[in-house]
């Protein structure tokens, strides 16, 4: 295994854990390089497991993020009630998944910086969870109810159209000042995850494990059509 585990254990040992987390990153290791085309070589990656009380999803208490392109950072909140039962559900291993998907993507097309790429950059991080862990994609992928829908595919719409946009309005919910937004909390993470899920469904042999250099342009012009006809977005209103 090329990725390396750093334990940050200023806030608290994590010596009750280390051995199942590390068998899991390995376990995870090995499920990813078996998805990945072979021409696609697994990059070596600096694994950051940190422990913070409150700083991880209260849903999980776990969380992550992939600072830059060859970096994983995973936070773990032993002391949230649902910790354990997380552990338990493998969500280290999809978190490690979904971060991988990212470092991957910034080795060729990056992030991205508009909406429009961020939406395809985490729908497509999150396929790539349920390609390689099986399920349905995670809390946040379902984050919407169906009267939610229409409006918010009418303002993203009218957002791809700006250079900037507010990324923690659109993936958190948290608008100015920390406070409620006018989106749903997660609602980025679950129109990405059914845009990139509308273009698998119309694109024969595509997989997210093969897909970390796809411009979002592509995904956004064959799938975002079919998303709106389907969830009720503008277009579908004509």
């Amino acid at each position: 295994m090329n990725w390396v585990l750093h334990f940050l254990e200023s806030e608290g040992s994590l010596g009750p854990w280390r051995a199942r987390l590390e068998a899991e990153a390995r376990a995870t290791h090995e499920r990813i390089a078996a998805c990945l085309a072979p021409d696609v070589e697994m990059p070596p990656l600096d694994v950051v497991i940190e422990r913070l009380e409150g700083q991880a999803i209260p849903e999980l208490g776990l969380a992550g993020i992939a600072p830059r392109r060859r970096c994983m950072v995973v936070t773990l909140d032993p002391a949230n009630p649902r910790f354990e039962a997380s552990l338990e559900a493998g969500e280290f291993g999809r978190i490690l998944t979904h971060e991988f998907h990212h470092c991957l993507r910034c080795h060729s097309v990056g992030y991205g910086t508009t909406l429009a790429e961020a939406l395809v950059t985490e729908g497509l991080a999150d396929q790539f969870d349920r390609e390689i862990n099986g399920g349905e994609g995670q809390i946040w992928d379902h984050a919407l109810r169906p009267e939610h829908w229409p409006a918010l595919l009418e303002r993203a719409e009218e957002a791809f159209r700006s250079p900037r946009y507010d990324h923690r309005l659109w993936f958190f919910g948290v608008g100015r000042g920390g406070r409620g937004g006018t989106v749903p909390r997660w609602a980025g993470y679950t129109i990405g995850y059914r845009l990139v899920g509308a273009y698998l469904e119309t694109t024969p042999g595509a997989r997210p494990s093969r897909m970390a250099g796809t411009p979002a342009a592509e995904v956004l012009a064959k799938a975002w059509p079919r998303l709106v006809e389907r969830f009720g977005g503008p277009a579908s209103r004509g």
